[in-house]
């Protein structure tokens, strides 16, 4: 990660109130990367994260994600990533994503809204992937994002993902 907030994988409290304003960010993992999403701004197992007005350039582990953690388990949330320029997403991860790609256990990602974020891919170099995903959830936002995509050569694509990891009830994936 370029930037990357979380606690310790313990019970050694939470953090709160984190925030990654204005900053740019070019080429992240352009060297290095192993196929292992590691976006480049990251909040995780805490709360109040707040990522506003960065920007982006040519990344290869996705850009901006916010979310719980079932592996180290802790809840996460009550963050914004709100007004955010993604440019050249280079491989098959997201440009944003809220919280956990795997299964949930009882830990939640609450409360995040993603507003306002400009996101631009040519998927001649990057893989029809969702630009902004919600895994799962409760009380999301999803709201006033301009997604713009080129070279799409007659594949289906779907700029936004909602739900994709939800286990049964609606504990999981509830008011986005």
């Amino acid at each position: 990660h370029s930037i990357y907030f979380a606690r310790s994988s313990t019970t050694a409290g939470q953090d709160f109130g984190m925030a990654a304003h204005g900053n740019i960010i070019e080429d992240h993992r352009s060297v290095g990367f192993d196929g292992n999403l590691r976006p480049a701004i990251y909040g995780v197992r805490g709360r109040g994260y707040s990522f506003k007005h960065n920007k982006i350039h040519d990344y290869w582990d996705g850009g901006i994600a916010v979310s719980h953690d079932t592996a180290d388990s802790a809840n996460g949330g009550d963050s914004v990533i709100e007004g955010n320029e993604l440019y050249g997403r280079q491989n098959a991860g997201y440009s944003i994503w809220v919280a956990e790609a795997g299964d949930p256990t009882s830990y939640r990602t609450r409360n995040v809204k993603v507003r306002g974020n400009v996101i631009v891919s040519d998927h001649a170099v990057c893989a029809l992937q969702h630009d902004v995903i919600v895994f799962n959830g409760q009380d999301i936002e999803v709201s006033g994002n301009s997604i713009f995509s080129y070279n799409m050569a007659n594949s289906a694509y779907y700029p936004f993902g909602f739900g994709n990891h939800a286990a049964a009830g609606a504990t999981d994936f509830d008011n986005v």
